[in-house]
């Protein structure tokens, strides 16, 4: 098992870009993935080859007022980018990740998310 508190991830929805014909993924999204693979590999992930069970909260980040930000990303379009992130580094491919358990946290100050691996 690995638990590891990454970024507060960007939308899917801001995964992928068109310009003059070509798809690409924006900086900010490139950059999320390379350092939470990072932080995958300083916790300790190692890449397996079994099925895998993922867990994610989601941690929406806090108003100046301490309290949760009304504004916080879709549960849905959390998973694509923060998998995607951890692909060959937790797991060969995504395509492993068999159960996935998405939830919304407390708040925190700059926001984040929990993700925890199992092995099943």
């Amino acid at each position: 098992m690995l638990t590891i508190f990454l970024d507060y991830p960007p939308s899917v929805n801001r995964a992928w870009r068109q310009y003059n014909g070509k798809i690409y993924q924006p900086k900010e999204v490139v950059n999320y993935k390379l350092l939470s693979g990072w932080e995958a590999k300083k916790a300790g992930a190692k890449v397996s080859d079994n099925e895998i069970e993922v867990r994610m909260i989601l941690h929406p980040k806090t108003t100046k007022k301490g309290l949760p930000s009304k504004n916080r990303v879709d549960l849905d379009n959390v998973c694509k980018v923060v998998l995607d992130s951890l692909n060959k580094v937790c797991y060969r491919d995504d395509k492993q990740v068999t159960k996935i358990v998405l939830e919304v946290g407390e708040a925190v100050k700059d926001g984040g998310i929990t993700v925890t691996i199992n092995e099943r």
